[in-house]
């Protein structure tokens, strides 16, 4: 694609049936393998905050 960065974003589903700690589990896994794979072409993966699922950058 030839991009420096790639922005992705954590949404807004609620995930019924997990708990808040479980899903972000899975997304913070996920968005490794993501920087990972970024990390081979040269691409930075940033994370978006909309106040959605990631309501701060801490």
């Amino acid at each position: 694609m030839g991009i420096p960065n790639l922005r992705i974003f954590a949404g807004t589903n609620k995930h019924e049936g997990f708990t808040r700690d479980k899903v972000f589990e899975w997304m913070a896994r996920d968005i490794k393998e993501c920087c990972e794979y970024g990390k081979k072409f040269g691409v930075i993966i940033a994370i978006q905050n909309h106040n959605d699922f990631l309501k701060t950058a801490c």
